[in-house]
C-alpha cells in the first residue's frame, strides 16, 4: 500500500493504491474495482482495452483508430498527455520521503498521483519524469492553465540515436540509395527520399512510407496548417526518448514569415544542451561529406517560443522547421 501526502498540507490521501495502467487513477464507482481508468481527456475501459470516446487529437493522427490506446502499443506505449518533467523544487516534494525500494518515487500533487516515476538531473537541477502537463495557480495543481502557470518542461539530457560506427550516413548523390523519385529523377538527389532512408537506418519508418502531407504532424485532415511549436517539441522528444529519429521539413527562404514553405528535409537524430539551451541535433543530406552531414556541433535546431530554428553545415543556411513527419508505431 502506498500513501500519498501533498506538501504544505494541501491534501492528504490515506487509502489503498489507486493508480494503475499508465499511472492513471481507477474510477471504481461506475463499473466496479479496476474496470475504468480516468485518463486526462477520456476514460479507458480495461475490459475492452479501449477508450469510450474519440481521441481529441484524432485529426492529427488520421492513420490511427480514434479509439486506440498509444497506437495499440499496450505493453510499452503511453497515452500522449503532455510535457514530461517537473523540477523537484517546483513540485515541492522531498525525494527522500517518497523514494521507493526500487529507486523510483511515488507522490501526489493535490489529486494527481505519480507512482513509480524516475528522476533525472539536468543543468544542475533534479527533475521528476511525470508524463503530464501540470500547472499551478491559486487553486492548486491542475492539468490546464495559462503559459505563466506551467510547471512542466522538457529536459534536454543527451540523446544521440545515430551511431556513426554502425549506421550509414546519407549524403547528396549517395550510392546506397538507388532508383527514381516520382518525378523520374534520382532518389539520391531528392532530400525527401534521402531523409526517409536516413531515418530508416534508425528503425524509424514514416507513415505512408515516404514524406507526405498526410503523414505530417501539422496535417489537419485536408491541408497543412502552421506548425504548433509545443506539439512539435512534444512529438520530437517522445520519439527521441523511444530511440527513434524524426524527419522534419524546414524552410530557409521564409525563415521570418508565417508562411508554410518547406524547402528541404533533414533528420533529427538526437538532443543535447548548448550554452544552457535545449537543442535538437540533425543529419544534413544536402552535403557531400559524411563528416559535414553528421556535424552535430553545427547541425542543430533550437526550440523557441515562436518556432524551431537552427543552423546547418550546408552553405551556412538558417532553418526554421515547418513540418514534422510522423513515424509508424
Amino acid at each position: 500500500m502506498i500513501n500519498y501526502q501533498q506538501y504544505n498540507s494541501r491534501s492528504y490521501y490515506n487509502g489503498g493504491y489507486r493508480y494503475f495502467f499508465n499511472g492513471q487513477e481507477a474510477d471504481n464507482e461506475v463499473l466496479g474495482e479496476g474496470a475504468l481508468h480516468a485518463f486526462e481527456y477520456r476514460m479507458h475501459d480495461t475490459r475492452l482495452g479501449r477508450f469510450w470516446s474519440v481521441d481529441p487529437l484524432a485529426g492529427k493522427f488520421p492513420w490511427n483508430s480514434v479509439y486506440a490506446f498509444a497506437e495499440n502499443r499496450v505493453v510499452d506505449g503511453r497515452e500522449l498527455e503532455g510535457l514530461e518533467y517537473i523540477s523537484v523544487n517546483d513540485a515541492g516534494i522531498d525525494p527522500d520521503k517518497y523514494r521507493n525500494e526500487d529507486g523510483s518515487y511515488s507522490f501526489a500533487l493535490d489529486d494527481y498521483g505519480f507512482p513509480y516515476v524516475s528522476m533525472v538531473s539536468w543543468e544542475g537541477n533534479d527533475y521528476f519524469k511525470i508524463d503530464k502537463h501540470m500547472y499551478y495557480n491559486g487553486n492548486g495543481w491542475s492539468t490546464t492553465g495559462t503559459p505563466d502557470q506551467k510547471m512542466t518542461q522538457w529536459v534536454y539530457t543527451d540523446i544521440q540515436n545515430f551511431q556513426s560506427k554502425s549506421m550509414h550516413v546519407f549524403t547528396w548523390g549517395d550510392e546506397k540509395l538507388t532508383g527514381l523519385d516520382h518525378n523520374g529523377k534520382p532518389k539520391n538527389q531528392n532530400c525527401a527520399y534521402l531523409a526517409a532512408a536516413q531515418a530508416k537506418t534508425m528503425r524509424s519508418f514514416l507513415v505512408n512510407g515516404v514524406v507526405s502531407e498526410r503523414g505530417a504532424l501539422n496535417y489537419n485532415g485536408s491541408n497543412l496548417e502552421k506548425l504548433n511549436c509545443d506539439d512539435a517539441v512534444d512529438y520530437i522528444n517522445r520519439q527521441l526518448e523511444s530511440g527513434k529519429a524524426v524527419v522534419v521539413g524546414v524552410t530557409y527562404t521564409e525563415v521570418n514569415s508565417d508562411k508554410i514553405v518547406t524547402d528541404h528535409y533533414v533528420v533529427i537524430s538526437g538532443r543535447t544542451t548548448c550554452n544552457g539551451q535545449g537543442t535538437f541535433t540533425f543529419l544534413e543530406n544536402a552535403v557531400l561529406s559524411p563528416s559535414d552531414a553528421s556535424n552535430f556541433r553545427i547541425n542543430i535546431l533550437q526550440p523557441k517560443d515562436d518556432g524551431i530554428y537552427g543552423n546547418t553545415t550546408w552553405k551556412n543556411k538558417e532553418y526554421r522547421v515547418t513540418r514534422v513527419q510522423t513515424n509508424k508505431r
